[in-house]
């Protein structure tokens, strides 16, 4: 099948299996932004579809810092930051607000400085945090949010296991000088050493954390004898869905929301306001038979929005699906991938 790309984007065909184990023909179509503030336009760096996950530290893994651009289907829009919190005109602060917002959605987060609980007074049983360290930058990473392992105890935090702050009820005695997360929802504010509140971030959410890893499915003997190798009858396809719970839009995004980042990009004032690109993305497939000439819109849907403050760029990811052609089609078969302005 040959592809006609009438964009600038990165477009990939290929097949891949449905939970139900039949094939399809996924297309993928990523786009790659600059912005700036009240501007953005076309990136002449075209960032490539990834085939796998990237991390932060490859060798040791923890948060994936880029997600594989391969799924069947998200039934939602992501909408992930890849990033840090800068203070204005780099005057280190104690803790500093950050807000991302995408069209009707957005999420506030407020960063604080490295800070450890303490005791109070010679109270040993009442604890408070310490005053946070000051800095200037910080990552915006779920290793500093809410989270962990309890070393003591061996108890972990289901909804983040790389993060920091999580201490069970069994390690009461070790709660001094224990590390709190350096990223929490301004609404909800850890006040004591028993709150265990949702892991916040921008990022991609971890495939192993709860809620995504719940809508994988039960892998048992049932499975094993019924459904082995394919995907279990619980699966949901949820769990292609990659940002943060608060940041999942039900029904699509178009690509001309309005978008305010502030406190997340590392210019002097550090907030910026501007529209996604304004370009809606379709695909055509076209086929050839005794010269005739017949032509059919395929849906992609604007499933994915991931913006990279740091390098003044955000990519977007479109999808959609077709059946598996045979090959004698498949040789008189083109697809044709366009934009048209929305804005």
């Amino acid at each position: 099948m040959k592809i006609i790309n009438d964009t600038q984007f990165e477009v990939q065909a290929l097949p891949i299996q449905k939970p139900d184990g039949k094939s399809i023909m996924s297309i993928i179509v990523k786009g790659t932004f600059c912005f700036s503030s009240n501007h953005s336009s076309i990136s002449d760096k075209q960032l490539p579809i990834l085939f796998g996950d990237e991390y932060y530290n490859e060798h040791d893994g923890g948060s994936v810092k880029f997600e594989s651009d391969l799924a069947f289907y998200k039934p939602k829009t992501d909408i992930v930051l890849v990033g840090s919190a800068y203070s204005p005109h780099t005057k280190p602060v104690e803790y500093i607000d950050v807000l991302l917002s995408v069209g009707d959605t957005q999420k506030k987060l407020r960063v604080f400085g490295n800070r450890v609980w303490e005791s109070s007074s010679n109270v040993f049983s009442k604890f408070h945090p310490s005053k946070p360290k000051p800095f200037s930058i910080m990552e915006i990473i779920y290793e500093r949010a809410f989270g962990g392992l309890d070393k003591n105890s061996g108890e972990f935090c289901k909804e983040n296991i790389v993060g920091k702050g999580f201490i069970s009820k069994n390690s009461k005695n070790y709660i001094h000088g224990t590390p709190l997360p350096n990223i929490e929802n301004p609404n909800n504010l850890i006040e004591t050493w028993k709150d265990q509140p949702t892991p916040e971030g921008f990022g991609f959410y971890s495939k192993f954390c709860e809620p995504r890893s719940l809508y994988i499915g039960t892998y048992d003997e049932k499975w094993r004898k019924k459904r082995s190798p394919n995907l279990p009858d619980d699966f949901s396809v949820n769990y292609y869905n990659a940002a943060h719970p608060d940041l999942q839009v039900k029904g699509y995004l178009k690509g001309n929301e309005k978008v305010k980042l502030k406190n997340l990009v590392p210019v002097p004032e550090g907030n910026v306001t501007f529209n996604l690109c304004g370009k809606i993305t379709k695909c055509d497939i076209i086929k050839t038979f005794r010269n005739n000439i017949t032509k059919k819109n395929i849906p992609i849907n604007l499933d994915t929005i991931c913006f990279i403050p740091d390098q003044l760029l955000y990519y977007l990811v479109w999808r959609g699906n077709l059946q598996v052609l045979p090959q004698s089609t498949l040789e008189k078969t083109s697809l044709r991938i366009y934009y048209e302005n929305i804005i």
